[in-house]
């Protein structure tokens, strides 16, 4: 019994979702704007993006593979690549990247431990920002801007500390970084005079 009305619930949360989304999205996108890139768009090469597309969430889902499979295989290829598909999808309406994250919420149904679904998503996630932190780096040294160039290496050895080393990190102070910045953030949000911290 209690099965049963939890099932429905969950079939009418889909639902409502299912509805919401192409609500919210039908009343915040500029109609006029969209029609005009449409008709100036050449098919071309919308054809070649869409070919490409599939294509190009390999090497993500290869990386996760790697990340989720060390053990003992507990996610196929092609599960994972749904579920890439998932976060891809969900990144189009989440802010920061937040469908990577939510499709680990959909991933431990196929693949097991929600825990090892969500630190596989978030470990892939700091790999990513390293490589891209990487690149940024050397681009940066190339057009000489240096004071970026030592940003981007200074997160670039941050993520790879959380990628490849994270016994290295201090984790206390970490957690109490976090704290202090999340309570500072509530009492900036609230009318409370803060310059005491």
């Amino acid at each position: 019994m209690v099965g049963s009305k939890r099932r429905r619930w969950e079939q009418i949360a889909q639902i409502v979702t299912s509805v919401l989304i192409p609500f919210l999205l039908f009343n915040y996108v500029g109609f006029g704007a969209l029609d005009l890139a449409l008709v100036q768009a050449q098919p071309s090469y919308v054809l070649v993006a869409f070919a490409i597309m599939p294509v190009a969430f390999f090497p993500r889902v290869f990386r996760w593979g790697a990340i989720t499979n060390q053990g003992e295989p507990s996610a196929s290829l092609w599960d994972l690549y749904q579920l890439t598909l998932v976060g891809v999808s969900l990144n189009l309406l989440l802010p920061a990247s937040l469908g990577d994250i939510a499709k680990s919420c959909y991933g431990y149904k196929h693949s097991g431990p929600k825990e090892e679904m969500l630190s596989s998503t978030l470990v892939d996630k700091f790999i990513a920002l390293f490589s891209i932190f990487l690149l940024g780096s050397a681009a940066a040294l190339s057009y000489e801007l240096r004071i970026y160039a030592g940003l981007s290496a200074l997160l670039c050895v941050v993520f790879a500390g959380l990628s490849f080393a994270p016994d290295l990190l201090p984790w206390s102070l970490a957690g109490w970084s976090v704290t202090y910045v999340m309570f500072y953030l509530v009492w900036l949000a609230l009318p409370v005079d803060v310059r005491f911290l």
